[in-house]
C-alpha cells in the first residue's frame, strides 16, 4: 500500500517548500508509522508521540525537528487537513509499541554484552 501522506495545496495554505518537504515527505511518514498517527486530533499529543519517536530513531536531527515541530506549527497542519493513511492508535498502543521498540533495543544490547564479555578490554584512558 502507498504512503499518503501531506497537506493538499500546501503553498496556497502559508506553508513554505521546506515545510511541505518535511511534513509531505516519506521520512515523516515513517515517524507517523511508529506513532500511529494518520490525522492531528490533539495537537500536543501528535508533537510529544513524534518528538519521542524521532529521539529513539533520530531521523531528523533532535534538536531541529523540535524547534520545527511547535505547537503552533502543528495547529497549522491541524487547520490545513494535514493527514497520513496510518490509522490513529490510543496512547495506550502507542505506549505498548514504544516499550516494545525500548525493549528490543535492550535484547540487542543485552546479547551483544552477554556474547562479548571477557573480551572487552578497558583502555587506559578509562
Amino acid at each position: 500500500m502507498p504512503l499518503y501522506i501531506g497537506v493538499a495545496d500546501g503553498i496556497k495554505k502559508g506553508f513554505t517548500k521546506s515545510d511541505l518537504s518535511l511534513i509531505n515527505g516519506f521520512a515523516f511518514g515513517t515517524i507517523m508509522m511508529i506513532t500511529g498517527t494518520g490525522k492531528i486530533n490533539n495537537v500536543e499529543e501528535f508533537r510529544l508521540r513524534a518528538l519521542e519517536v524521532n529521539f529513539m530513531n533520530e531521523i531528523f536531527l533532535k534538536d531541529q525537528f523540535r524547534d520545527k515541530l511547535t505547537v503552533d506549527f502543528i495547529q497549522r497542519m491541524k487547520d490545513a487537513d494535514w493527514s497520513c493513511n496510518v490509522g490513529n492508535d490510543t496512547k495506550a498502543a502507542f505506549n505498548k509499541e514504544i516499550k516494545r521498540r525500548l525493549y528490543d533495543s535492550h535484547q540487542h544490547a543485552f546479547a551483544d554484552w552477554i556474547h562479548n564479555r571477557g573480551r572487552y578490554k578497558r583502555s587506559e584512558e578509562e
